[in-house]
């Protein structure tokens, strides 16, 4: 079975010789058959983690970003199916993209390019099989009952990215997973503090593991141990006021550093992460220190929900290219995700200063990569987004903030229309997100209507976000309180007290907010001007009186 190759005749061995390298390296030996057969270098944690994989029903890895999750599952899964004759290996992940390009990629590479032959069997894109019961195979599917079946005296199901797979697959992991030699590894980012995997973490017989990027190899070869050791070695001497300077002594300064398996996370990757979300974000806690969001029950929108949607967008953006690609996902289908429809467009508008204008694309559920400037007046601002936005869609609607610098946006916009009735046909919908709601016994303002709207989405699987730092970090960041009478109303909290915590301002995720908006906010597209008296002006609190900009002005759904 397993021959030795290289660059000259591979050495060919008997099936004895085989049988007995497989019972060799079965016998509580398998770390080395990673190294020595597969040509491996697992270090420390993981070398734990593939032996506890042997030893143990249930193993549950929480890991930190870039720490090579799946490059790790998939020695496992090598591992485990060629020194268990007759075994099985099931690997599924949340999307079908993340079991064929992801674990499996290492799979096939690993099997095509290890120093030993593994079989004369050839690896194709989710299977290897070595006879007919004898076999690996990848799955992703929301059907538990196609994991039905599937059943030998050792069987190991490896669940990727364990945080955003759903209940129906674990039931089917549970169905193929009753004897006694049956083994199970979780792993994953910590970005869902609910669901299957977090309980993992709650139950006394599943052996845990956590690997923040402090356990990393270019981290433990340079003794950082702490995210204050990290922050006190890069930051810049504060006599260095350059940008440019400072940019450069913090590259120097990685440099510096061993850099031991340079495919992983690095230091200066995880000190720039530090500045952009800083230690209480969500998505410091899962993707640096590898914990479950602490504030998830503050968050609007869940940090897993988040990533699963860019995961969506990923595969959408691959099936758009590659014909069968798309042909295999279509009989997988992920999530509701329409990809045609009106296009809408969502402008959070900035003049001077740190914050940026933002426009997004919406048609259907799918999200376009943003379009941002910054430090321009309104009327280029202007002419960017009429170059930014279909003149072919005679239904495009666009939905502008119009508080502020906005309003002169609004204006200028709808003045290219009335100028040019036959080239310009988009509907400008000026939003002002401090006005009154359609319902305040739920929602405390405009807000937070809006934005529970685009929650919603999240929740009922109906969006892909591109995959964009600056706004997933927006979204994670954003909370929710109760406010009023018995704590019943919501309110999503101000655009000012996000930009406290992030430093910055979410334009990003404004600018998707708008692009969601459900229903009409607006009735001046008909008037030549704005009304003599700014509606806008006054509070929902302070009067009866509900603006033209308050409210939908149709139903909800």
């Amino acid at each position: 079975m397993m021959q030795p190759q290289a660059k000259t005749q591979p050495k060919q061995i008997s099936p004895d010789e085989a049988w007995d390298l497989i019972q060799y390296y079965d016998r509580q030996r398998h770390v080395e058959f990673v190294r020595d057969i597969l040509g491996r270098r697992p270090w420390s944690k993981q070398a734990e983690i593939i032996s506890d994989v042997f030893n143990y029903p249930v193993v549950a890895v929480k890991s930190c970003n870039a720490a090579g999750k799946s490059d790790l599952a998939s020695d496992v899964a090598l591992a485990f199916l060629m020194c268990k004759p007759n075994s099985i290996v099931i690997t599924t992940a949340p999307t079908w993209r993340q079991v064929k390009d992801v674990i499996w990629r290492y799979i096939r590479t690993k099997h095509a390019k290890a120093p030993f032959k593994l079989s004369d069997k050839q690896c194709n894109q989710v299977g290897l099989d070595l006879s007919e019961e004898w076999f690996a195979i990848g799955l992703s599917t929301r059907d538990s009952e196609k994991f039905f079946g599937y059943h030998a005296d050792d069987i190991l199901v490896i669940v990727d990215e364990a945080s955003g797979v759903e209940e129906e697959i674990w039931v089917g992991v549970d169905a193929v997973t009753p004897n006694l030699n049956a083994h199970v590894l979780a792993i994953g980012n910590p970005t869902n503090p609910e669901g299957r995997f977090y309980k993992m973490f709650q139950d006394p017989m599943v052996v845990k593991h956590t690997i923040t990027v402090f356990d990393t190899p270019n981290f433990t070869a340079n003794n950082i141990q702490t995210a204050e050791q990290l922050v006190e070695y890069f930051t810049p001497p504060p006599d260095m006021e350059s940008e440019t300077e400072q940019i450069k002594y913090v590259v120097e300064q990685q440099k510096k550093l061993a850099s031991p398996i340079p495919a992983l996370i690095s230091p200066l990757t995880v000190y720039r992460r530090y500045i952009q979300w800083g230690p209480e974000h969500p998505m410091w806690e899962a993707l640096i220190m590898a914990e479950f969001p602490s504030q998830a029950s503050t968050a609007l929108i869940p940090l897993g929900l988040i990533l699963k949607s860019v995961e969506v967008w990923k595969q959408i953006e691959k099936a758009q290219k590659d014909k069968a690609f798309a042909r295999e996902v279509s009989v997988r289908p992920e999530w509701n995700i329409r990809t045609d429809g009106v296009h809408e467009y969502g402008v959070d508008v900035a003049r001077f200063g740190d914050d940026t204008t933002v426009v997004i694309e919406k048609t259907g559920g799918l999200i376009h990569k943003p379009v941002q400037w910054s430090k321009v007046d309104t009327a280029i601002t202007t002419e960017r987004v009429i170059n930014n936005i279909s003149l072919t869609d005679w239904r495009a609607v666009l939905r502008i903030d119009d508080i502020g610098v906005g309003g002169g946006v609004t204006d200028q916009l709808r003045k290219a229309k009335r100028e040019n009735p036959d080239k310009y046909h988009y509907k400008v919908v000026p939003v002002n997100f401090s006005a009154g709601t359609s319902n305040t016994e739920k929602w405390f303002n405009l807000r937070t209507e809006i934005y529970d709207n685009l929650a919603q989405m999240f929740i009922d699987h109906e969006i892909a976000i591109p995959e964009d730092e600056d706004l997933v970090a927006e979204l994670a960041a954003i909370r929710v309180e109760y406010v009023g009478k018995d704590a019943q109303i919501k309110k999503v909290e101000s655009k000012a007290n996000i930009k406290d915590r992030l430093k910055r301002s979410p334009d990003k995720a404004d600018a998707l907010a708008l692009a969601c908006a459900k229903g009409n906010y607006g009735t001046w597209d008909n008037v030549e001007e704005r009304p003599a008296v700014d509606n806008r002006a006054i509070k929902p609190e302070q009067s009866s009186y509900r603006p033209e900009t308050s409210g939908l002005l149709d139903e909800r759904y």
